[in-house]
C-alpha cells in the first residue's frame, strides 16, 4: 500500500518546507515490508503461495464437474492475482532485501504500482464473489438467466482487472513527486493521491466485503429458495441431474470457504492500510516502533496471497477431488503390486491343466 520511507525523510524534507516539490508520499520500499531479518522466510512464503495457487488451479482446470460451475472461474481468477502478486512483487521484495536495486526505473515503478494494483484487483474479485452467492441464495432461476449467457460471465471475470487498471495506474503515475534513483528504488506520489487511493483501493472494498459476508451468512440460516428445483430442472438433464441437497451443499461449501476468505483477508490487510496512512505524521526518529509493527504487518498482507487458496481446496468439494487423487495413487500402486503377485502365481497355476487333462481313470493307470 501506500506509505512513506522513513529513510529518504532526511533527504526530502528539506525540499518539502521549501516548496520545492509536494509533500512526498513515498511507497513502501522493501525494508518496510518485514523482509529485512527474514528474506528466505520471505522466499518461502512465495514458494507456498506459488505452488498451492498453480495446485488450486490445476485442481479447478483438470475436474470437469468443478469448472462448469461458474463460481470456481472466480475462484481462478483469484488464485492467478495470488500467483501474480507473490511472483511479481513478493520475489522481487525478497530481491530487493538481499542486494541492491538494479533493476532500473521502471522495474521500480511497476513494481511499486503492482503492489497496489494487484490487491485492489484481488478485493474486488472477492467482492465479485460474494455477490455471486448472494445472488445464487436468493434467486438461483435468476443466477442461471444472468450467467447463462457467456457475455456477463466474461464481463464478471474481466470486470475487476480493468477496474484496477484504470484506477491505480493513472493514479500513480500521474500524480509522482519523487522518482526512482540509481542503485535505489523509491517512488513518491502527493499524500492526496496517497490517500484517495488507500480509500479507493482498500478501505472501500473491505467496507463492502463486510457488508457481504453478512449478508451471504444470513442466506445460510435462511436457506435457499424454493425455486431451487425449477433450477435443477433447467441447468440438468438426465443422467447427469443433480439433487437439490447435493447443490446445497456445495453451496454451503463455497459460502463457509468464501467466509474464510473474507475473514482472513480483512485481518491481514486492514491493519496495515491504516498504519500506512498514519506513517507520514511520525517524523520524529523515535518512531522505531512504528517501523517494527509496520513490518510485521506488512509481511501478514503478504501472507494472504498463500493463506486463500488454502481454504478453497480444504473446504469445498476440490478436498474430495484431493482424496479421490491419494486413493487413485495408492490403489493404482496396489494394483501393481497385486498383479506382480498374480502374473507369478499364475505361471504356478497354468500346470496344473496339464495334469488335469486325464481322466481320473487314466491318472490310476499311470499311478
Amino acid at each position: 500500500m501506500n506509505t512513506t520511507s522513513f529513510v529518504l525523510y532526511d533527504v526530502f524534507y528539506d525540499q518539502a518546507k521549501e516548496g520545492s516539490i509536494d509533500y512526498p508520499v513515498l511507497h513502501n520500499s522493501s525494508h518496510e515490508r518485514g523482509f529485512v531479518q527474514v528474506a528466505l522466510f520471505g522466499i518461502f512464503a512465495c514458494v507456498w503461495s506459488l505452488v498451492f495457487n498453480s495446485l488450486l488451479i490445476l485442481l479447478i482446470v483438470c475436474q470437469s464437474q468443478v469448472r462448469s460451475q461458474f463460481v470456481f472461474n472466480h475462484v481462478i481468477s483469484l488464485s492467478i492475482s495470488d500467483f501474480l502478486y507473490s511472483s511479481l512483487v513478493d520475489i522481487i521484495t525478497a530481491y530487493y532485501d538481499l542486494m541492491p536495486w538494479k533493476l532500473g526505473p521502471h522495474v521500480c515503478k511497476a513494481w511499486m504500482i503492482l503492489d497496489v494494483m494487484i490487491p485492489f484487483v484481488s478485493l474486488l474479485i472477492i467482492i465479485i464473489l460474494n455477490l455471486d452467492r448472494l445472488l445464487f441464495a436468493i434467486s438461483p432461476i435468476s443466477y442461471f438467466r444472468l450467467f447463462h449467457r457467456k457475455i456477463f460471465r466474461l464481463a464478471a471475470l474481466v470486470l475487476p482487472w480493468i477496474i484496477g487498471s484504470v484506477i491505480v495506474v493513472p493514479l500513480w503515475l500521474l500524480t509522482s513527486t519523487v522518482e526512482p534513483k540509481p542503485g535505489m528504488c523509491i517512488y513518491g506520489i502527493t499524500q492526496e493521491a496517497a490517500v484517495t487511493s488507500s480509500v479507493i483501493s482498500l478501505f472501500l472494498p473491505c467496507v463492502f466485503i463486510i457488508i457481504l459476508t453478512v449478508f451471504i451468512l444470513a442466506t445460510l440460516i435462511g436457506g435457499l429458495p424454493q425455486d431451487l428445483n425449477e433450477f435443477v430442472s433447467l441447468t440438468f438433464n438426465g443422467s447427469d441431474r443433480t439433487s437439490t441437497k447435493t447443490i446445497k451443499k456445495k453451496h454451503t461449501g463455497v459460502v463457509v470457504a468464501l467466509t474464510f476468505v473474507n475473514f482472513f483477508t480483512l485481518v491481514l490487510q486492514l491493519p496495515f492500510g491504516a498504519i500506512s496512512i498514519l506513517q507520514p505524521e511520525c517524523m520524529d526518529p523515535t518512531c522505531s516502533s512504528t517501523l517494527k509493527m509496520l513490518q510485521a504487518l506488512s509481511w501478514l498482507r503478504s501472507a494472504n496471497p498463500g493463506i486463500r487458496p488454502v481454504f478453497w481446496i480444504l473446504i469445498t468439494e476440490l478436498r474430495h477431488i484431493c482424496c479421490s487423487c491419494c486413493d487413485v495413487t495408492s490403489t493404482s500402486s496396489n494394483e501393481m503390486r497385486l498383479m506382480e503377485m498374480t502374473s507369478v502365481t499364475n505361471t504356478n497355476l497354468t500346470n496344473e491343466p496339464i495334469l488335469s487333462e486325464h481322466s481320473p481313470e487314466e491318472m490310476n493307470k499311470q499311478v
